[in-house]
């Protein structure tokens, strides 16, 4: 049986509330990785937007680390890279996170949502012991819109 719509509206505020009052957050700890997703930003085309936003890593432990596979993964979308990116001892790394949707009435009258993600980092700190670190973001809200197309110089 399909729900009306205010119906299903009123659900879908329950989920995301549920969600964000649990353990998704847009910053936290995990190991000896602090994070926090920040800059989040959208350009709206004619009829898609491009969301965009940093992951900002920093080492708590006082070790160096080595990451050599990176995962994000949104919904049913995985982006396995394959890197060799140092986190030096109390450093940060910014990761940047980017996705589109498609546009409900007016593009530029839009503002992101909140989207969830999921990381996972492979790699190994400075005295070589295996790190393995997976974690989920809620992206923040994106306050300002930009209009227009983003070319690729733009990027």
């Amino acid at each position: 049986m399909a729900l009306p719509l205010r119906d299903a509206s009123r659900y879908c505020a329950l989920l995301v509330g549920l969600l964000t009052a649990g353990c998704v957050s847009t910053s936290g700890q995990m190991g000896p990785i602090a994070w926090r997703a920040v800059d989040a930003s959208v350009v709206n085309g004619e009829r898609a937007a491009a969301y965009e936003c940093s992951l900002v890593l920093r080492e708590v432990s006082g070790k160096s680390i080595t990451f050599t596979k990176i995962t994000r993964t949104l919904g049913t979308s995985r982006d396995d890279e394959f890197v060799s990116v140092e986190l030096p001892a109390h450093g940060e790394l910014r990761l940047r996170f980017a996705w589109s949707g498609g546009c409900l009435g007016v593009c530029s009258a839009q503002k992101a949502g909140s989207v969830i993600w999921n990381v996972a980092l492979v790699g190994t700190d400075q005295d070589g012991q295996d790190i393995r670190i997976a974690f989920d973001f809620i992206t923040p809200l994106v306050e300002d819109v930009t209009v227009g197309v983003r070319t690729p110089k733009d990027r």
